[in-house]
This record gives structure tokens, C-alpha cells and sequence, in this order.
């Protein structure tokens, strides 16, 4: 029977977590630090071409995949 904690239910979707992860970081230092004037559109494409991008290394998505689920119990 599937529990809510049952790792390997999630683990099919580790990329999207780790694409997630890193836009939502990048998007809040690209906000915090103002860059390009404010922009939230050209924030919001920023981060989401690097969070393409990180999930195109494979040794990056092994780290995060091992991160999220511990930024996901904070």
C-alpha cells in the first residue's frame, strides 16, 4: 500500500523538483538584488533558462535530487 511518505512515488519526478528549486532561488536573488531594474518578467525567463539548464548536468540533478527532499521537511 502507497503511503504519503513512500520516496519511491516521488522520485519519477526529482527533475521538476530540482527545476523548481533552482528557479524559485534564482528568482528571489534576481528580485532581492534588483538586477535589470526590476523586471519580473526578465527575472521569471532568467530563472527559468537556468533552471534548464542545471537539470541538463547530471552530477548537478544528482546533488539537488538529494536536496529537495530535505528543503521540502524545512
Amino acid at each position: 500500500m502507497a503511503t504519503v511518505f513512500d520516496a519511491s512515488i516521488l522520485s519519477h519526478f526529482t527533475l521538476i523538483f530540482s527545476m523548481i528549486l533552482v528557479m524559485a532561488i534564482m528568482y528571489g536573488i534576481l528580485q532581492f538584488s534588483n538586477a535589470f531594474h526590476g523586471s519580473k518578467g526578465l527575472h521569471g525567463l532568467i530563472a527559468a533558462l537556468i533552471g534548464l539548464l542545471m537539470i541538463l548536468v547530471p552530477d548537478v540533478t544528482a546533488v539537488l535530487g538529494l536536496m529537495v527532499p530535505w528543503f521540502t521537511l524545512l
